[in-house]
């Protein structure tokens, strides 16, 4: 059996496109043939189900979705702390999984950037000793740094650093051995042609981390991410999925969202594309 990951990248509302490729994986490979299952903001809370096996739960929990609300709320009574909280979407995660049922086969990782390091870094789940750890994990790869609060989270000797938006350094999650891999799924939410090269020198400090954290709100893509795919080990395929052109990503409406859903999600299944394709069709967009 092939040794397999999958790994969702960023973009708030737009993460309803990345369900129907997530269940089209499932039934292509099974969950046993995955040993990675990774995430970047709203990834993180698609690869968490799919990593608990929860695929029909997380088709439910879009077709809740009926606004930005469903992810988080202006910030009244702690407005130092960051505009909005994130804690709608930890309730929901709440009630929709648990640490324990993540697949024992399997390591979950949320992606974030330490803003005490500047580093990104991916949680492991086999680190994680409480379900309070997954749900900070997960929250704190989505709180957009300014306007959202951070999250105190275990980087391992006893640390606890504040962590934010994986996507501020890496929008599509980091395999830290990419050659322990026979195959990874790669499942975007921006369309390639949004994406924006951006050295990477920019965010190796917290000023350009801040600066990156609105260019993301503002559309811009690391296509770095996409180099690095592509200088993956020859031994690894990599299949990209992408959506085919940019919709808002602050738009949660019903239908939009249901249209991401049963629309744009099959879409991106019928149009797979690799590494070297996916930088081409940036390269003439």
């Amino acid at each position: 059996m092939q040794k397999r990951a999958v790994l969702a990248g960023g973009g708030t509302a737009l993460g309803a496109v990345q369900v129907y490729p997530l269940e089209q994986l499932m039934k292509e490979h099974g969950l046993p043939a995955y040993a990675r299952a990774g995430g970047v903001s709203v990834g993180s809370v698609n690869t968490v189900m799919f990593a608990a096996d929860k695929l029909p739960q997380l088709r439910a929990l879009w077709n809740q979705v009926r606004g930005t609300s469903f992810f988080m709320r202006p910030n009244l009574c702690h407005l130092r702390k960051g505009l909005f909280t994130l804690s709608p979407l930890r309730k929901r995660m709440q009630r929709a999984v648990r640490l324990a049922e993540l697949a024992p086969s399997i390591e979950y990782a949320a992606g974030v950037t330490d803003f005490q390091s500047a580093l990104y870094r991916n949680i492991s789940s086999r680190a994680m000793q409480t379900d309070d750890q997954l749900y900070d994990a997960i929250c704190a790869s989505a709180a957009q740094p300014i306007i959202m609060q951070g999250y105190l989270i275990d980087v391992g000797g006893g640390a606890r650093h504040l962590c934010q938006d994986g996507g501020v350094v890496n929008v599509i999650p980091q395999l830290e051995a990419p050659e322990r891999f026979d195959a990874v799924d790669v499942i975007l939410c921006y369309p390639v042609t949004k994406l924006v090269d951006k050295p990477r020198k920019d965010v190796e400090h917290l000023l350009g981390n801040t600066t990156r954290g609105f260019n993301i709100m503002n559309r811009d893509v690391l296509v770095s991410d996409l180099r690095v795919l592509r200088d993956y080990p020859s031994s690894v395929k990599v299949t990209i999925y992408a959506p085919p052109e940019y919709m808002d990503e602050w738009d949660a409406s019903y239908a939009t969202v249901q249209r991401r859903l049963n629309e744009v999600g099959p879409y991106m299944w019928a149009h797979p594309m690799t590494p070297d394709e996916a930088i081409e069709r940036w390269k003439s967009s």
